[in-house]
């Protein structure tokens, strides 16, 4: 398939830890209708941790010609990304360096064109019918209510210009504990493909009957790198 390194997600995005991806989210509209668009504006707030320093960040979901817009708008950039059930969609813009990413899919193939110090690079790369799901805290809604046990996917990178695949694996139910509320969750694994997949793993938790994102725990970046805790805020 893809190019495979060992990376950490998100945002969550590096992999951003939304893209190692969690979201979170304060949600005041209606649930997700059957093309998995609600009614928006929505407003996504997560809560990251790391070393005992905490950041709150904050999404935005809205509809454009009937797909999802969802972005993020902070100090470091701007992160967009465009789809339903999956991602056809998503760029990144560095507010300092004014670097830019931009990936687009059609027909099963991935264009991928960076912009870096004032040049410009274009380059394709084959899906093989996995979906490019990026950040995957908006798009596991269906794997989540599915009876599927595993679902390979694909991410990207903030730096770069390759895709790495992950492998999501179902693991038990759990009933989490956040803002003095308890939510009744399904819990994932997520990790790389192949070799890579014996040295770093991450880990999700969803609402088992929405499917929206509730917490996150992993690293951002490879083995050795600090952990990330990511909580939905209400």
């Amino acid at each position: 398939m893809g190019k495979i390194k060992i990376i950490g997600l998100i945002t969550l995005l590096s992999v951003s830890s939304f893209g190692a991806t969690s979201a979170s989210a304060t949600i005041t509209a209606s649930n997700t209708t059957s093309s998995n668009v609600k009614k928006t504006p929505i407003q996504y707030t997560l809560k990251e941790t790391s070393e005992g320093n905490a950041t709150v960040i904050k999404w935005q979901e809205t509809n454009e010609n009937g797909q999802r817009k969802i972005e993020q708008i902070s100090k470091e950039g701007t992160e967009t990304a465009y789809g339903n059930h999956n991602t056809h969609r998503w760029t990144y813009k560095n507010n300092t360096t004014g670097d830019q990413l931009d990936i687009t899919i059609e027909n099963d193939t991935a264009t991928i064109q960076q912009t870096k110090n004032n040049t410009t690079t274009k380059k394709t790369t084959p899906l093989n019918k996995t979906p490019f799901k990026f950040p995957p805290s908006f798009f596991m809604a269906d794997f989540i209510q599915s009876k599927e046990t595993t679902q390979f996917i694909w991410v990207a990178n903030k730096k770069d210009t390759e895709l790495r695949q992950m492998i999501f694996t179902k693991l038990e139910n759990e009933t989490v504990t956040h803002n003095n509320r308890t939510t009744h969750c399904i819990k994932l694994e997520m990790k790389p493909t192949g070799f890579a997949g014996m040295f770093w793993k991450a880990y999700y938790w969803f609402d088992a009957t929405s499917g929206d994102f509730i917490k996150y725990i992993g690293k951002k970046g490879p083995p050795g790198t600090p952990d990330f805790l990511i909580e939905k805020i209400n």
